[in-house]
């Protein structure tokens, strides 16, 4: 599902609230940044502002409202951003004294990097101690921790195997075979996630759609008549879709194996005058109970404190007889995945990988050819020169 070989890079965490993946975690992280100081304002009373592309204004709503059941001081304002105009304007706001209070981050070379905007945050790691304990980190699910560790590497980045590998050459020929078989329609290079397959499947073009945890929301009533809404359908009429494993293309006897980072971060402005009160949010969201709870029933994103599950009596599903036991499935599953989708891969990297698979797709170049230029891409970077 959504980031060195014999000798590790030591690990720095980031100044982050790590909060959903793939897998769709919330988590907490320290490290770099300032600490909160007594003239960072109160911590239970402020006007903040939150950036973020991600969540949807409808569900970042939810969270707020049930914060400020217990924070009814703390009046937080959420602003969406898209994705592709998001460092545009964060990095600007970031050097003013005028920024957020709080804003999203990812994970690796993903948008809003940790690694970009790292300077920029509090260190957070004594308000996630208070909250959760000194053991805070066991108490979290493990990929969002990891998947928000500046220089993480896997052993699969850290020269063990090269990237002409037999492995890689399989991987990629399977890739093509997908669209020389017609599993993947003409013409789908050109098509994008975002809006098109989203849009196509959420209309009734297609009968499926490759997508991540977060595509659980849509499983609630009114998450897909507002997705189909938005797909033009004139007259939404919700239908019940379902979770399935990826087959075992490889032919290996595996199936659905799920993998993913932390989907975003919350971090606190370093130049905020509200440290405290963002602080005091951003702990709520990521590690307490209350909080948790709300991550889990929005169904956007699947809760990382350990324990906190969707209490289903209180989510409205289209079709509870079929999807709850899917969608349990999946959770269970899904908390447990240790590898990363994004972390560890630098941003020359991906889109290495990109092109690699981009020119096999289209039959521009073998398996082997491109398995063979990606070898020599990635021998140019630090730690990428094999799998």
């Amino acid at each position: 599902m959504r980031k060195s070989p014999n000798v590790r890079r030591s690990r720095r965490v980031i100044p982050a609230l790590s909060i959903l993946s793939f897998l769709a975690l919330f988590l907490a992280a320290c490290g770099g940044g300032g600490s909160t100081s007594d003239s960072a304002g109160s911590a239970t009373s402020a006007n903040i502002t939150w950036w973020g592309w991600t969540p949807s204004t409808q569900v970042a709503q939810q969270y707020i409202k049930a914060f400020n059941q217990k924070y009814p001081n703390i009046h937080v304002t959420y602003k969406m951003l898209t994705i592709a105009g998001y460092n545009a304007a964060l990095r600007p706001a970031l050097a003013s004294s005028v920024g957020p209070d709080v804003f999203d981050v990812a994970p690796g070379a993903a948008n809003g990097s940790v690694e970009t905007y790292s300077p920029d945050a509090v260190n957070l790691a004594p308000a996630v101690e208070k909250s959760l304990g000194s053991d805070w980190q066991s108490r979290l699910s493990p990929i969002g921790v990891s998947s928000l560790m500046i220089g993480q590497k896997l052993a699969a980045i850290q020269g063990q195997v090269p990237w002409t590998s037999p492995v890689i050459v399989k991987a990629l020929t399977i890739w093509k075979q997908m669209f020389s078989d017609g599993i993947m329609e003409k013409g789908a290079l050109g098509v994008q996630q975002y809006p098109d397959a989203n849009n196509d499947f959420m209309s009734g073009k297609y009968a499926m759609v490759m997508m991540g945890t977060w595509y659980m929301q849509y499983d609630t009533t009114s998450g897909m008549s507002a997705a189909i809404s938005a797909a033009g359908v004139a007259s939404p009429k919700n239908f019940t879709a379902l979770p399935i494993a990826f087959p075992d293309v490889a032919g290996t006897g595996h199936t659905g194996a799920l993998y993913g980072d932390s989907d975003y971060g919350l971090a606190v402005n370093a130049k905020s005058s509200h440290q405290a009160a963002a602080t005091t949010f951003a702990v709520w969201l990521g590690t307490s109970t209350a909080g948790q709870e709300q991550v889990a029933n929005a169904l956007d994103d699947i809760a990382a404190l350990r324990g906190i599950e969707p209490n289903w009596s209180n989510i409205s599903l289209v079709n509870s007889g079929s999807q709850q036991s899917a969608l349990s499935k999946l959770i269970t599953n899904a908390v447990t995945s240790a590898e990363p989708r994004l972390a560890t891969v630098s941003p020359n990297l991906q889109t290495a990988i990109g092109n690699a698979t981009t020119t096999v797709a289209s039959g521009s170049a073998t398996p082997e050819q491109a398995a063979a230029t990606l070898q020599a891409a990635a021998a140019k970077m630090p730690n990428h020169g094999a799998v």
